[in-house]
């Protein structure tokens, strides 16, 4: 093998390398969800190809971007041929991963992971209130995600201000029940529906 022909490969790799910098991110939480797919999505990530997922049982076409961690659970930012736009699809909810055959790709590769991310996140949707206990207060601030702001009054109960987004009530809603009677959800309604769809599912479990 030439010396020209193991530089070649020898900057491949550093491409590729460099490649997988920009389209992961994550912070260290425990991952709650499994999500055997990851390999695919980002593999079409570093690829440019766009996939055909199920997504709760739904087919739709989706160029991945890149994967994000976040909530103990795997996202994949990704162009929405369907709904023609950026969206954010849990990793955990795609069933089937598969080439589509589409011939209007995009071109992602410049895509950057993080200006996407912002973009989407910058997308509140909701107002966040929730009241706390004074032991939802020292619950709340023992974990390693509590960033909405929190007032605390002189007899130590706490209120919880914030903008969520839609994606973010489906896992706020598993948080703020297992605080029980320590944290209690004013706003959004949106959030309010989702804990007591699942309370009730509890219900029907128990009895």
């Amino acid at each position: 093998m030439s010396k020209a022909i193991r530089l070649n490969e020898l900057r491949l790799y550093i491409n590729r390398v460099k490649k997988f910098k920009v389209k992961i991110d994550f912070k260290i939480d425990n991952q709650s969800k499994e999500s055997p797919l990851l390999k695919e999505l980002i593999m079409a990530a570093i690829g440019n190809k766009p996939l055909r997922i199920s997504y709760l049982g739904v087919k739709r076409d989706i160029q991945p971007i890149g994967l994000f961690s976040q909530y103990g659970r795997w996202y994949c930012p990704s162009y929405c041929y369907l709904r023609k736009e950026f969206r954010l699809f849990r990793c955990d909810r795609i069933s089937e991963v598969g080439l589509s055959t589409r011939k209007d790709k995009m071109n992602l590769n410049e895509t950057n992971l993080n200006d996407i991310i912002n973009l989407l996140s910058s997308k509140k949707e909701y107002e966040l209130i929730v009241e706390l206990t004074p032991e939802g207060v020292e619950k709340y601030k023992s974990n390693v995600w509590s960033y909405y702001q929190i007032s605390i009054n002189s007899k130590g109960h706490g209120v919880i201000k914030g903008s969520i987004s839609a994606a973010e009530i489906d896992f706020l809603a598993d948080y703020f029940i297992q605080m029980g009677k320590h944290a209690k959800v004013v706003q959004p309604i949106e959030l309010r529906a989702e804990i007591k769809k699942k309370i009730l599912v509890l219900n029907v479990l128990y009895q």
